[in-house]
């Protein structure tokens, strides 16, 4: 399992990074699992439901 994010493929790679560089963060809480989150505002709704489903 330490290994998942080098055998992870290229573009995934490239869409987390890039929405970690805008809108997105992640946490760790203790006892729970990480959490991957981005925000946008309701006018960019659209571009929202379209980075989600390339996360699918």
């Amino acid at each position: 399992m330490d290994n998942d994010w080098l055998h992870t493929d290229n573009s995934f790679k490239a869409r987390i990074i890039g929405k970690l560089l805008g809108d997105a963060c992640m946490t760790k809480q203790i006892g729970r699992k990480p959490r991957f989150q981005y925000t946008h505002t309701y006018k960019d709704y659209g571009w929202s439901v379209f980075s989600y489903r390339k996360f699918l």
